[in-house]
């Protein structure tokens, strides 16, 4: 991943129709184990904890943001990948992967749909944080497919929105005491996830 590309060992530990739950070896039975996979693939696809417990995030994200992509594999399920990013950050989208490797010669690509998610993060693989998360980032991955110009803010808003359709969404923090933040700029900070994400709610 940006700043920098690393070519991982990885095994697919688990699977279903709609994704695959892809684990980066020096980290299994580490940070993340087969338990941990199968709450993952059980929220991915079959159930959440909010106002819609039938629905997994696939079809939540899919119902409110639109149908994800399937670009360059010709396979529909999500790749869920997990490694050690080694830095402050919980998971991503990076949507050269849609592209052919060398369309963007100082980019690499993994070439299908995937998600990237941090075995370290609060909560582990399998906390409802990290659920939370891969809805979060999943928003991303449809969004690029149905409007890939959109401004940040309104795309990071709609992600935190994903975060609570599936039940956990993001604490409202920060942004309280700094109120004046302007809302269409877009600097990444704590405040600027949770000031997109008011105004979403409140329609």
């Amino acid at each position: 991943m940006p700043p920098h590309f690393e070519q991982k060992v990885c095994t697919v530990r688990g699977k279903s129709d709609r994704g695959y739950v892809v684990v980066e070896d020096s980290e299994w039975l580490v940070t993340i184990d087969q338990a941990d996979v199968d709450s993952i693939l059980e929220h991915w696809n079959n159930f959440s904890i909010g106002s819609y417990p039938d629905m997994g995030i696939y079809e939540l994200d899919s119902l409110c943001f639109g149908d994800p992509p399937d670009e360059l594999d010709n396979d529909p399920s999500i790749y869920l990948t997990w490694y050690n990013f080694h830095i402050n950050a919980d998971g991503f989208f990076f949507f050269f992967d849609e592209y052919s490797e060398g369309t963007y010669p100082e980019y690499h690509s993994n070439e299908c749909e995937v998600l990237y998610l941090n075995t370290t993060s609060t909560g582990g693989p399998s906390g409802n944080y990290m659920h939370a998360v891969m809805a979060h980032e999943f928003q991303h991955l449809i969004h690029w497919e149905h409007d890939d110009n959109e401004a940040s803010w309104v795309n990071e808003g709609l992600s935190e929105l994903a975060m609570w359709f599936y039940g956990n969404p993001d604490n409202i923090s920060s942004f309280n005491g700094n109120p004046d933040n302007d809302l269409s700029v877009w600097d990444g900070a704590w405040a600027d996830y949770i000031q997109t994400y008011l105004p979403v709610l409140r329609r």
